[in-house]
């Protein structure tokens, strides 16, 4: 009997995939990329859904986007000082937790992957991500310079991965962290 394939949600704030002109990927694209490269070979199947589509606030929110949400086996938010700012994705995100709480799957709020592009200082930033996150996988794809204090990105908004080794190690926890999933 084969395993049953998982379904993963992918949310993130369309400004932290931007690429410059001229570059081929962003940072979510390249880590999405990432992603759908390796896990097939942890012997992980998963089925992605991840909306492509840059939806303005004052537009409608498709309905199939929370449909969607609730048929996931995991949520991984890709988040940035942008992603609390931004209602759809807070949407996405409570609908999951509130989903897996009244559907008694109370493990599966473990299931939320917090991929964290930049970190979130902003105390009223972070205090608009729901209470229900805090408990949650969290893989950084950042380190703080020790000598300057500056956030130094993994990966660059063009998708060009200029921290390497770190990138591939962060991406080899979060594989692992997915692998249940497949059960």
């Amino acid at each position: 009997m084969a395993d049953r394939v998982a379904q993963i949600f992918i949310s993130y704030t369309h400004l932290d995939n931007s690429r410059p002109e001229g570059y081929e990927m962003g940072w979510v694209d390249r880590l999405f990329n990432a992603l759908e490269i390796e896990l097939p070979t942890h012997g992980v199947e998963v089925r992605w859904w991840r909306d492509k589509r840059d939806l303005d606030p004052e537009s409608y929110f498709d309905e199939s986007i929370l449909t969607a949400v609730e048929h996931s086996d995991a949520f991984l938010a890709v988040l940035s000082p942008a992603y609390p700012q931004r209602p759809f994705c807070i949407k996405e995100l409570t609908y999951f937790l509130n989903s897996a709480i009244k559907g008694g799957a109370e493990q599966q709020r473990h299931r939320v992957l917090k991929v964290i592009k930049r970190p979130i200082v902003d105390p009223d930033i972070s205090r608009i991500l729901p209470e229900h996150l805090e408990g949650s996988g969290e893989f950084r794809f950042y380190a703080i310079d020790r000598q300057t204090k500056r956030v130094v990105l993994f990966v660059r908004n063009n998708g060009e991965i200029v921290k390497k080794e770190l990138f591939w190690d962060a991406i080899d926890l979060l594989e692992l962290s997915l692998e249940p999933c497949k059960e």
